[in-house]
């Protein structure tokens, strides 16, 4: 997980092999969107504002649901 500066995200990452994006807020909650494509992934990641571009293309778009860490695996990627 990448921690990233945000007033409202902690840390992202993502899942190539499984398509899942991993989103943790600050309140420490950690969601994962699927199937989410590694271009939308990299545009969080490099976006001004994360919560706006959560918000506006990711949340519309992708299914979601709240996990614990142990869905976290070896493969998550943060770069």
């Amino acid at each position: 997980m990448l921690k990233v500066k945000s007033a409202n995200l902690a840390e992202i990452g993502y899942s190539e092999k499984q398509a899942k994006l991993f989103v943790r807020f600050i309140g420490g909650k950690l969601y994962v969107y699927q199937p989410v494509p590694p271009i939308v992934f990299l545009g969080l990641k490099f976006s001004q504002s994360k919560g706006r571009f959560l918000a506006s293309q990711i949340v519309p778009f992708f299914g979601c649901r709240q996990v614990s860490d142990l869905e976290l695996k070896p493969d998550v990627r943060v770069n």
